[in-house]
Parts: C-alpha cells; structure tokens; sequence
C-alpha cells in the first residue's frame, strides 16, 4: 500500500470525548500532511447502545473541529459500506474461515462464570484471562449445552509464544500468548467484538496506519493475531498518549467538560480546541510557535515527535489558547462567528447586526475569554437604558451604593460633555486612581473591569454616556 489511508472509528454510543477528538484530529493531520486519505468508518456493532443521533451528533462535531473525510458513510467511497452494521456478512465469512481452520472455537461460558474467573485471576495475582475451558469439548458436549439453550460466542485459538508489535511511539513491544488467553470473535449475538471487526474491515479498507489511543495497545496482539493467520500485511501502529487531568487521572467529568459539543456551547472557537489537542501531547515541530491556524498545523504536525507520557489537558491554558484566536480575527469575521454561535444556542442576537454590532465586538473581545463573554459584552454596550436589571446584577447594586459613588456620577454628569472633562474630574471630586474610575466604569457597563475609559465613552457617545450615568445614580441612593 503506498498510499497513506487513516480512519477515525468511534462508536456511536456517547457524545463526542475530547480524547476522540484529538484521535481524529492526529489521523487528520497524518493524512492531510502525506497527501493520503482519512476513512470515517462507524463501528456500530452494538445495536443497543448505538443510536443514530449519537452518530449525527459525532459527525456535526468533526466538522465543527473542521475535520474532513475522503470516504465515510456519507460520502460513500469505493471500500464500503462504512457502517459495520452493513457488513455483517463479510465477518460471518471470515469467521468461517477460522472455524474450518480449527482456529476458533465456540464458548458456553456464561457471564457470571467469566466474571468469576477473571475474580479468580485477580486473587491469584495474574492478568484475567480466559481459561481456555470450552477449547476442547466434544461435539457431544456442545451439542448438550445447546440443547440447554445456550448460545455460544465464538474465540479464537491463541497460540503460546512471543507476539511482538513495532509501534512508531512505543518502539517494539512484546507479548505472550500464555497471558493474552483466547478472546472472543465473535459474541453470543452473532455480532463481531471489536477486535474481529476492526481488523477485517481495516485490511479490507487498506488502512496503512492505525493511529490511536495507547488505551487499545493491549487489543493489538490480539489483532495481529488475526492478520498473521489470514497472512494479511499488517499496518503500521501508533498508540499516542491519553488526555489526562491535572491529577494524572484520565479526563473524566470531574476535571470539567470532556465533551466537544460542551465546548462549543461555552463559546470555545473550534479553531483554539484544534489548535491546543494538537499541542498536547508533542508532536508539534514549529520551535517557539503555539498558535496556529490548521495549515500550521499541518506543517509542523510530527507523528514522531508525539511523546508516550500523559497528556494532561489544562483548562486554563485552552482558554488561553482560545484568548489567542479571538482576538486575531477581524472584528466583522468574528461578529459573524458570534452570530452563528448564537444560533446554534438557539439564542437572540445582543444586539442588532451591522456596523453597531461589529463595533461592539471590535470593543468588547478585548475583554472576552470566548463567544460566551463577548456575547455578554456586546449585550452591555449595545444596552439601551431599558430595564437597568440588563446590565446592573446585585454585586453591582452593591458597589454602585453610597455617597462617594454618588459624588463621582453628579460630578461626571455636571462636567460631562466639556473638553477633557473626564481628565478634569479628579481635581472636581477630590478622587482619583480606582476610588475615581472604578465608579464611573461600573456606571457605564455594570462590570469592574473592561474597556478602557476613553474607548467605552468614545463607543457609547454623550446621550447613551449620560442615560448610563444617569441610570447609575439613582442606583446609589443618593439625591
């Protein structure tokens, strides 16, 4: 196979995981990078879990990440179907094959009897593991166990020995038969395990590269296993870190959202998450640069270069990251990424659009950590002087009440309008530093923090000023 092909396989029982994410963004880059192609296969092979809204919900998010496929379910592509759920046939076959070869083998055991085995494996100090109890039961004893109405999964033989696997992260990594056990093809349901079906379906899709979480190190045997005996090449393997917290734990909900579309309601750019689950990790070459738009990303992408410890994902420095790629698109760019943002909330827009609204944003992403906060900030500087509960919550009542607050929005109000009366207002009030301005921008926005005075006053223009001010001052408590 000369040319690259990758596949992301989820399954269709969850939302989409960040750690899947960064799966998919890693054989993304891989493929785009060496000119090959990436297959979106979904292995929906549980028809209990699976549902197909967990599927639309997985793909709106690929692409929301702007991940591309060359071939998928929805695309079609000359190696289909994509589904495994389509395929149930061609597992069948290739089962038959391992029965009639004496490589398989069917299985009564019962799940409370693995479960207890694996107990015992536990107790005793070893790796659970198979036992290996049906492997040689006569056709007599099968055809009783059957009649009891047991139905069978079927394992497959595994062999004593060394199974070695070169991975390009890990380097080679040896395993031995004895510990592995045989393992089941395919269930008591008639429906393939994961590590059957994914093996059939990426030898018949010709993937060259499996690239994938290091949780499936342990399952690549067992694969190979499987390639080895229908002498199928196998592909190169790469099993890249996993997504931990600052506790070294693996992300789970704890540590916060782990979840895409979680991501993208809190008003993340997809651009940002892109860029931080490709920076984590290692395998980013670009020495010195961090932010970087997906052609970037692609240059600088490096398998290699991907490292074998934890990646621990760090809220803090993905907003940092997302602080980043806001503020580098344009003003109008951005109120148009705001306005979708909105819509996909099923949220109305803050503020009317046009040139109000992207001078409002032009002003208030300097403020804004994500779409969230710069909607809230476009909110406060389009507010119109309607119902003052708009941009004044209770701890700004409560730093707006008192005389000296109210001393600093009379005089503001009395000088309001000459030249360099803003300047002026210390010598007029006594006041100055935070006691001066801290007032006057809680008066204007409702917020301590935010732009600068200059600016604010600039945007809101005398009337809309003097109606804030005014506002505000009643607010105080003071006549």
């Amino acid at each position: 196979m000369s040319q690259v092909r990758v596949r992301f396989a989820p399954s269709p029982t969850g939302r989409l995981h960040l750690g899947n994410a960064r799966t998919a963004l890693i054989n993304w880059l891989f493929a785009r990078q060496s000119g090959g192609r990436m297959v979106l296969r979904v292995e929906d092979t549980d028809p209990v879990r699976s549902a197909a809204a967990f599927e639309a919900g997985q793909v709106a998010a690929l692409r929301w990440l702007g991940i591309d496929w060359d071939e998928g379910p929805d695309k079609g592509g000359p190696l289909g179907p994509y589904r495994q759920s389509e395929r149930l046939k061609i597992y069948e076959d290739f089962a038959a094959e391992l029965i009639e070869a004496g490589r398989a083998y069917p299985c009564y055991c019962t799940e409370e009897e693995l479960a207890a085995q694996r107990a015992l494996c536990l107790r005793q100090g070893r790796p659970p593991r198979y036992s290996g109890r049906c492997r040689e039961l006569s056709q007599a004893e099968r055809r009783d166990l059957e009649a009891k109405g047991l139905k069978p999964a079927l394992r497959f033989k595994v062999e004593p020995g060394r199974i070695s696997v070169r991975d390009l992260i890990h380097g080679r990594v040896d395993f031995r038969g004895e510990e592995v056990g045989d393992f089941v093809i395919v269930r008591s349901s008639g429906r393939p395990s994961y590590n059957f079906a994914c093996v059939v379906d990426d030898h018949l899709m010709e993937i060259s590269h499996v690239i994938r979480g290091e949780d499936h190190l342990a399952n690549t045997p067992r694969q190979f296993m499987i390639y080895r005996f229908f002498s199928w090449p196998e592909p190169a393997v790469a099993h890249h870190s996993l997504l931990v917290g600052q506790d070294r734990a693996k992300l789970a909900k704890r540590h916060g959202a782990t979840q895409v579309e979680q991501m993208k309601r809190s008003g993340l750019l997809p651009q940002a998450l892109v860029n931080y689950l490709a920076f984590i990790g290692g395998g980013l070459s670009r020495a010195g640069e961090e932010v970087l738009d997906p052609a970037g990303l692609m240059e600088g992408f490096d398998l290699a270069r991907l490292g074998k410890a934890p990646a621990v994902f760090d809220y803090d420095k993905l907003n940092w990251f997302n602080l980043q790629h806001l503020r580098r698109l344009d003003p109008q760019a951005l109120s148009q990424v705001l306005i979708e943002w909105w819509r996909s909330q099923k949220k109305p827009p803050a503020a009317p659009g046009g040139d109000g609204l992207v001078r409002a944003v032009a002003l208030g992403r300097e403020n804004a950590a994500n779409l969230a906060d710069l909607g809230e900030w476009v909110a406060i500087l389009s507010w119109t002087g309607d119902g003052p509960d708009a941009i004044y919550d209770e701890p700004a009542r409560a730093a707006l009440a008192g005389p000296e607050v109210g001393q600093v929005l009379r005089a503001a109000l009395e000088n309001l309008g000459r030249p360099g009366w803003l300047e002026d207002l210390g010598r007029a009030t006594g006041l100055r530093g935070r006691r001066l301005y801290q007032p006057l921008r809680l008066a204007l926005t409702g917020r301590e923090h935010g732009p600068r005075l200059d600016d604010l006053i600039e945007f809101l223009g005398p009337e809309r000023t003097r109606g804030r001010l005014e506002a505000a001052l009643e607010l105080t408590g003071v006549a």
